[in-house]
């Protein structure tokens, strides 16, 4: 019988048993049995033969009958599951333990040590939980410069000033003062002479 050799709390397994009919005759009315111990940490849930056949399913122990004839060398399999507790404790060591038989009397089976089989399931505790890295990338950031742009110095234009006009003086009674002014025009100097009216000295 061959099954798994360590299990959850909570978990299913199969048990699977393989019956071979060493011979050197037929094996008639093959039936198959099986126990599990201990019951209060498990229970078989379902039990299926490979050929024709019945099985009757209880919490701590199956039987299969009316499993046929095996000829000299000829095989079959029962595929029994096994639902483990919830409460389980572990380190339990859940024990299948599996036997062939016939229900002809009238069949002698010369060696009867190898009718029998034993497998071991042990509950185990739940691996830790795996520890996951997560690395969050930022996107790139472009920075831009903002373009400058200046202005072209702005020339100021000449200014021009006009020659202010020599205030006048005197009076009427002394004549009229013209300003003189002094201009350089076309490199001549024009000298504006003083006027005066003569004074009316009467007679």
């Amino acid at each position: 019988m061959t099954a798994p050799a360590t299990v959850l709390a909570a978990g299913t397994y199969d048990i699977t048993a393989t019956i071979t009919n060493n011979g050197p005759d037929a094996a008639l009315s093959t039936e198959f049995g099986i126990t599990l111990t201990p019951s209060s940490a498990g229970a078989f849930t379902a039990a299926v033969p490979s050929v024709g056949g019945s099985c009757n399913v209880a919490a701590d122990a199956v039987l299969c009958t009316s499993l046929g004839d095996l000829a000299n060398g000829a095989t079959l399999t029962v595929t029994v599951t096994v639902q483990v507790a919830a409460d389980a404790a572990v380190g339990t060591a859940l024990v299948g333990d599996g036997e062939t038989f016939t229900s002809n009397t009238n069949v002698q089976d010369p060696d009867g040590t190898d009718n029998q089989a034993l497998v071991t399931t042990n509950v185990v505790a739940p691996p830790p939980p795996s520890t996951t890295t997560t690395t969050t990338t930022l996107p790139a950031t472009t920075t831009t410069a903002a373009a400058t742009t200046t202005a072209p110095a702005t020339t100021a234009a000449p200014t021009t000033t006009a020659a202010a006009g020599l205030p006048q003086t005197g009076s009427s009674d002394t004549g009229l003062m013209l300003a003189a002014a002094a201009l350089l025009a076309g490199g001549a100097l024009v000298i504006a002479a003083r006027r005066s009216r003569p004074t009316d000295l009467g007679s």
